[in-house]
């Protein structure tokens, strides 16, 4: 089963470079449903491109102990974007939604991180991964339940580098799908705890 922990970075490394984010991961497998858009909810209503786009009701998560809810990673991103790529051609084109983001930490809890998302993949599962654009506060959702984003590579270095540079984890994640990311309002909840 794809599981995945919060991550706190160890503060002693050296900063890797780009901004401080939360991002927030779920497992899909824990996810009851992915939520409908406005336009899908009231199509009569909610016409405009942005209605397309935004979802919304709150994430549905299962109800077992222990589970069901995003883990919050601090990362760090040199560009707080998700890139959406055009791949393919024809009507076997669609995007790749990717993310590559930096722990500032190569310690117990990144690689345990890596393990954890390798894990989801070779499970066949993924996640799904809110970022947080912080002029606007509206999340960019990476994968969906049914097409989760999985791993992409990890890079994981230890020891001290040479001129005091910074040593952390590299990840790179990303979803397929046939259209660009959805939006999540800052409005709806965002369940950050456990079931208990």
């Amino acid at each position: 089963m794809c599981n995945l922990s919060t991550v706190v970075v160890n503060c002693d490394n050296i900063a890797a470079p780009g901004n401080a984010v939360d991002i927030y991961f779920a497992p899909a497998d824990e996810l009851t449903s992915y939520p409908l858009t406005e336009f899908e909810t009231t199509p009569a209503t909610n016409k405009s491109a942005a209605n397309r786009k935004t979802l919304a009701a709150a994430f549905a998560f299962v109800a077992t102990t222990g589970i069901g809810y995003f883990r919050r990673v601090k990362v760090m991103l040199n560009t707080p974007i998700v890139n959406a790529s055009l791949q393919g051609d024809g009507g076997a084109a669609g995007f790749d939604n990717k993310l590559d983001f930096e722990l500032a930490d190569d310690g117990a809890e990144a690689r345990n991180f890596a393990d954890e998302l390798a894990l989801c993949k070779r499970c066949g599962s993924g996640v799904v991964i809110l970022v947080k654009n912080p002029d606007t506060g509206v999340f960019t959702v990476i994968g969906t339940k049914d097409r989760p984003a999985q791993l992409l590579t990890a890079e994981l270095s230890s020891g001290d580098k040479p001129g005091g540079t910074a040593r952390g984890s590299k990840f790179s994640v990303s979803a397929l799908g046939k259209a660009t990311p959805h939006l999540y309002p800052s409005t709806l909840t965002l369940k950050t705890t456990a079931n208990v």
